[in-house]
């Protein structure tokens, strides 16, 4: 029976809370730094580490106390929904080093008897106070704190225990994963009859937008094989603990999600633990799953006791049983809430609890699959990312085309819409337990339909509204075009029907380019998985809507979708600019210029594009906020005269058009009114080094003692950046941690940190915004590195270089067999001597932390830009002229290395290097 219960305050004690409030997060403020402390692997070398099945590529360490850090979350109140209560604060560290607030609500995700007899088993819900958009769930057990973080600004953050003391945490970031080697098979489609089932399914669609958060009992049970995995030693209780803890920590991040995007949240039955088997022989499975999970819930449990059953076990493989049967017992051989199962060797991390369990969960919810090839299984109208998919209910990583590794945290509009159907008027709508919220859905617009050129990039852009606000708010573009590929493999651009542009996270932008705006920056309008029709075709794009709990406490979210379609002429296009095409191109400052575009047609042919806006950006393309020239027409050719006083090292020109969305860039970079030179020199080690690297000194996270080699520079340059080769034999390359260390002996950075898997040899030329490492053997090619190389800019770049590298585990071998350094140094000159000189200007400290002070006589306002070697602006601001003008400038938290400091008052420009350190 469905049961609707209403939170509410009194305006009184709301009053009252607040001022709490006020003082209770001054207090709580102070006590952050009891806990957190910054620590280093290398201390942390004797130290034995917790076995992981996977492990990031970048993360940093923190030490935890945990028993201040409980004494500060003991004083969280229970989850309410209604408003911002809580008045515990508490910092979390992110994988840049920083750390972030929340505001900490006790969530738990067990019933009252349950959670008696294990009283060490906490969860609590987060949500963002610095980054609105972010909601987190974390745990605190017997086997320490985990957290997940989701966020519009970034991808998921883990927190997890690094040390078995438990002592020391790694923050890393899902992006840092490496690949999964542990196979897996979702069996959905070999387990029920998905044509017949389709008669079962809710004939509506909807959004998560009824504010109800929908609380579903879950029986959750385990093989014997699982449960020895993590019972420990000591009494049955105890182990049973133990097993429960780690169903907790699964359970307590697919909630996360399913609370976010779906408003559903999924809470232990009181009797859980009597379907926790720690003995393979006595416990009830013999290799099938479906029909016997359901036979033992319903036998044990009570069918009448839980609205969602499922078992953990170690097949390597996973099935829901049916789809959208939660609350159903129709049959326990067909269609039946407990038939569902999910296994893995390693039954642990996000791969497990999001990859398999989220996923096999969304197909007992009504998910049904997401990609539109490898056992192309949806049902007909779900199929809309190509080849494996990247969201839940995809394969991401374990097809023969993969998108990517794992699945991203993140359910797609089709899954959201079918499940919340489901659970709002269909199979699993008669046996939840509904809380109403308060937070109010948001309303989403993706805007006209268009018709764009073919083989020509675009934007599509969305708007929102919320009543409770829009600085939580993060939004989704998904292409929405199920029809069956032509082909198996990647996208390509003649298709004319199917997925062509994959899902991504959401973000904190309403907007999405297509394909990735640094792809059309660099030239690439068919990046694999974002590829540009070259033919005529239709596309319709969803654009959904997540508030993320609009900043409650509860962090339940709400959502909502709207579609929109673009039509590709197979006429008209491509839309190009043809002007400033070639490198080393520079422009006078003030200058009479041309540019050019190749109109192709998009005046008639049904785009009948009459205007087109002429963009210029001076910071290689990050930004196109200088005008050119508005609503001109669109003829292909416009004389156009440069500002005065502009002048920029790193510039681009876009050219859109206006009403429509596509648009176009120039193909090289250039500068008005400067010269850029850059040279690089390489710097070698001997050839056929055949450096033995020592073994590890273990198991997995045991290190070996390094292996160095220096490489000596005499020439004394100011570094701009620095590439990186490093050539190693060596089988399984995800044993290895490579390390490349400053003269100075206090700078260094990770450039390989135990990337990869089973692969065998290393010979990557390591540089900053290179692509992400494409895992083979060997791995080679040119990568970005684990960690940036961009510590080194600004450094002198005389000395003795080291390497170092790594193994981390036993039995396997290796050799450094070569390694070199590029280091480039760039000169920016004015090409003209036609500015006026700045009176009395200085900037001082220089070098400087990033807080430095901008000195200079100035009647008119004074405009300061700072750039990084790359052309990318990273501090734009004017202030009010004084003939004392003396401004403080802050970069925050920029990286260390050189910068270009840009200062101008009306025609009078100055521009001066300053390091950062």
């Amino acid at each position: 029976m469905k049961k609707i219960t209403q939170c509410y305050i009194s305006q009184s004690k709301l009053l009252l809370l607040i001022m709490v409030l006020a003082i209770s997060q001054f207090v709580t403020g102070q006590q952050n730094n009891a806990y957190w402390s910054k620590a280093s692997i290398s201390s942390l070398r004797g130290v034995d580490k917790v076995h992981r099945a996977s492990h990031p590529e970048y993360f940093e360490v923190f030490n935890l106390n945990v028993e201040a850090f409980k004494g500060v979350i003991q004083n969280a109140p229970l989850r309410n929904e209604r408003a911002n209560q809580s008045n515990v604060i508490v910092e979390f560290p992110t994988p840049e080093g920083t750390f972030e607030k929340y505001r900490v609500s006790e969530s738990p995700i067990m019933a009252p008897g349950l959670a008696a007899r294990y009283p060490m088993i906490k969860t609590y819900k987060a949500v963002g106070i610095d980054d609105p958009t972010a909601t987190m769930r974390f745990s605190v057990t017997q086997f320490g704190l985990h957290a997940m973080v989701l966020s519009g600004k970034r991808s998921s953050i883990y927190i997890d225990p690094y040390t078995e003391n438990r002592n020391s945490y790694m923050v890393y970031s899902r992006k840092s994963l490496g690949e999964d080697l542990q196979s897996f098979e979702c069996l959905i489609e070999e387990n029920i009859d998905l044509e017949s089932l389709e008669n079962e399914r809710a004939s509506n669609r909807a959004d998560t937008d009824d504010q109800k958060l929908r609380t579903y009992r879950l029986a959750q049970s385990c093989n014997g094989e699982y449960g020895q995995i993590f019972a420990g030693s000591g009494t049955v209780e105890q182990q049973k603990a133990n097993v429960q803890a780690q169903m907790a920590l699964t359970i307590n991040r697919v909630n996360e999600i399913y609370e976010r995007d779906l408003a559903i949240t999924l809470v232990f039955v009181d009797n859980n633990d009597d379907v926790i088997y720690l003995n393979p022989a006595t416990d009830p499975w013999s290799g099938e799953f479906n029909t016997t999970t359901a036979q033992t819930l319903d036998n044990i449990i009570g069918v009448a006791n839980y609205d969602i059953g499922h078992n953990f076990n170690t097949s390597g493989g996973g099935s829901a049983g049916c789809l959208g049967c939660v609350c159903s017992s129709q049959s326990q051989t067909n269609f039946h809430k407990g038939r569902g199962f999910t296994g893995r060797a390693d039954p642990t991390g996000d791969p497990f609890d999001i990859d398999y369990v989220a996923h096999e969960m969304g197909h007992q919810f009504d998910g049904w699959h997401s990609m539109n090839t490898c056992s192309r299984s949806g049902n007909g109208a779900t199929e809309v990312e190509p080849a494996s998919g990247s969201s839940i209910m995809g394969y991401a990583g374990i097809c023969t085309t993969n998108v990517q590794p794992n699945s991203d945290a993140h359910f797609n509009y089709v899954n959201i819409r079918d499940i919340s159907a489901n659970i709002q008027s269909g199979v699993s709508s008669n046996c939840d337990v509904e809380t109403a919220l308060t937070n109010q859905p948001p309303v989403a617009d993706a805007g006209d339909n268009y018709t764009i050129p073919k083989s020509t990039a675009f934007v599509l852009r969305g708007t929102a509204t919320d009543p409770d606000g829009l600085e939580s708010l993060t939004y989704n573009w998904s292409q929405n075009d199920p029809e069956r590929a032509p082909g198996n493999g990647a996208p390509q651009s003649t298709w004319t029907v199917g997925p062509l542009y994959r899902s991504i996270l959401p973000s904190d932008s309403p907007n999405r380019y297509m394909p990735k705006f640094s792809d059309v920056l660099a030239g690439n309008l068919t990046p694999t998985w974002e590829v540009t029709p070259s033919v005529g075709r239709n596309m319709e794009f969803s654009f959904i809507v997540r508030d993320n709990g609009s900043g409650f406490a509860s962090g339940i979210g709400q959502t909502d979708a709207d579609l929109m379609s673009v039509t590709v002429s197979g006429t008209a296009g491509p839309f190009a600019v043809t002007s400033q095409s070639t490198s080393d191109i520079v422009l006078d400052v003030g200058a009479m210029e041309t540019f050019t575009w190749d109109v192709a047609g998009t005046d008639a042919n049904g785009i009948n594009t009459n205007s087109v806006n002429i963009l210029l950006s001076t910071d290689n393309g990050v930004t196109f906020d200088t005008v050119l020239a508005a609503n001109t027409p669109n003829d292909g050719s416009e004389v156009i005269q440069l500002p005065a006083g502009l002048a920029a090292p790193y510039c681009r020109i876009m050219i859109e058009a206006v009403d429509n969305i596509y648009y176009a860039l120039n193909a090289e970079t250039f500068s008005i009114g400067y010269i850029v030179e850059t040279s690089c020199t390489e710097y070698a080690s001997a050839e056929n080094l055949n450096l033995a690297i020592p073994d590890g000194a273990g198991g997995n996270g045991n290190p070996g003692a390094p292996v160095v080699n220096v490489i000596n520079i005499p020439d004394s340059e100011i570094i701009d950046y620095i590439t990186v080769n490093t050539d190693v034999s060596h089988g399984w390359i995800n044993d290895l941690i490579v390390e490349v260390i400053h003269p100075n002996g206090s700078v260094a950075t990770t450039v390989w940190n135990r990337n990869c898997g089973g692969e065998d040899d290393i010979d990557i030329d390591f540089r900053d915004g290179a692509q992400a490492i494409v895992c083979a053997s060997p791995t080679a090619g040119e990568y970005n590195p684990a960690s940036p190389l961009s510590v080194f800019s600004g450094l002198d770049s005389s000395g003795d270089w080291t390497i170092s590298v790594t193994d981390n585990w036993d039995a396997i071998t290796g050799t450094l067999n070569d390694w070199s350094i590029s280091v480039c140094t760039t000169t920016i000159s004015l090409s003209t001597d036609q500015f006026e000189s700045i009176s009395n200007f200085s900037v001082y400290p220089n070098p400087n932390n990033g807080e430095f002070t901008v000195s200079m006589s100035a009647r008119n306002n004074v405009s300061v830009q700072v750039f990084d070697m790359q052309g990318r602006r990273v501090f734009n601001n004017t202030y009010k002229g004084d003939p004392n003008f003396n401004q403080a400038i802050d970069l925050g938290n920029v990286q260390s290395g050189m910068y270009l400091l840009q200062v101008s008052e009306d025609s009078k420009t100055i521009t001066k290097k300053i390091i950062i350190n």
